[in-house]
C-alpha cells in the first residue's frame, strides 16, 4: 500500500468525500502489504540464499473488502455510512473490470514468517496510520 499508485489511492477516493462505502458483498478478501514490508521481504530474501520457490508477498493478517475500507475511514476520520455498492451496478459501470473488484484472494503469508521474516507493519490500521501520516 501506498498513498503515491496502486489501489489505496482509489479505494480511498470516495471515503475522504464521506461516501466510502463497501464493493459487492464487502465479503471479498482484498490482500494488502504496507510499502515499507515489501522493500524489507526484498531485502530479507536477497539475505538468505537457502529460500526456495515462492512467497505471497501480503500482511499476515487479510482483510476483507469491508474491513479495508472501513480501516481507511477510520484512519482519515470520514463516515463509513453508505450501503454497499451493489455487484450489478459495478458491472454496468465497470464492465469487465467489475471482477477485479468483485474477486476475492486470501493469500496467506504463513511461509514468509516460518522463514523468519518479521513484518513491521502485520496489522492494517497500523499500516494505514502511517501511510497517511507521511507528507
Amino acid at each position: 500500500m501506498s498513498k503515491g499508485g496502486g489501489a489505496l489511492p482509489k479505494i480511498a477516493a470516495p471515503v475522504k468525500l464521506g461516501i466510502g462505502a463497501a464493493l459487492g458483498s464487502g465479503k471479498q478478501w482484498m490482500p494488502w502489504i504496507h510499502e515499507q514490508d515489501v522493500i524489507y521481504m526484498y531485502m530479507f530474501a536477497i539475505e538468505h540464499d537457502e529460500l526456495n520457490g515462492a512467497f505471497n508477498m501480503v500482511a499476515p493478517e487479510p482483510a476483507t473488502n469491508k474491513q479495508f475500507t472501513k480501516a481507511i475511514a477510520k484512519v482519515l476520520h470520514r463516515p463509513f455510512w453508505m450501503p454497499n455498492v451493489p455487484a450489478f451496478a459495478l458491472k454496468l459501470a465497470l464492465g469487465e473490470m467489475s471482477t477485479v473488484v468483485l474477486g476475492s484472494t486470501n493469500a496467506s503469508a504463513k511461509k514468509i514468517k516460518a522463514a523468519g521474516f518479521s513484518f513491521s507493519y502485520p496489522e492494517l490500521t497500523e499500516a494505514l496510520k502511517d501511510i497517511y501520516k507521511k507528507a
